[in-house]
């Protein structure tokens, strides 16, 4: 359920207290409501971090999240050293698997049963996208 901008506003001051990660609301313009957030988190190596788009699901499929992610990747390439930038969807979620594909990032393995939900074990499908795969799809662009 999207929040009140000044709720939403608190929530992120808290999640951007570390130092090894950022995180963005993602408002919508006309309610002012937050809806999602942009998330990279680069751990102990700068040079490849992982990121997340997670957008309300009353808002999905509206082009908030390709927006945010491109927007995301295009600030680790554009303004830190990543050189390879990495997403983890659970193998269930099949609209996130194909929203990573659709933004670029490349299947490059899964880790297997990593995910318990509903009495059930599930692996999580990893993604990447290299910097020079990212130069040459936004220069087609």
């Amino acid at each position: 359920m999207p929040l009140p901008f000044k709720q939403a506003e608190g929530i992120v001051e808290e999640w951007n207290k570390k130092e090894d990660s950022f995180t963005y609301a993602i408002i919508e313009n006309q309610t002012q409501a937050l809806i999602g957030h942009a998330t990279a988190d680069w751990g102990w190596d700068p040079h490849m971090p992982d990121c997340a788009v997670v957008i309300d699901p009353a808002h999905q499929r509206k082009g908030f999240g390709s927006q945010a992610m491109t927007l995301l990747i295009d600030y680790l390439y554009d303004f830190s050293v990543a050189h390879n930038i990495s997403t983890w969807v659970v193998e269930w979620n099949q609209p996130a698997l194909a929203f990573a594909l659709k933004m670029g990032f490349t299947n490059v393995g899964r880790l297997r049963r990593t995910n318990y939900s509903g009495g059930s074990f599930y692996d999580e499908v990893v993604f990447d996208l290299l910097r020079p795969e990212w130069k040459e799809r936004r220069h087609a662009a």
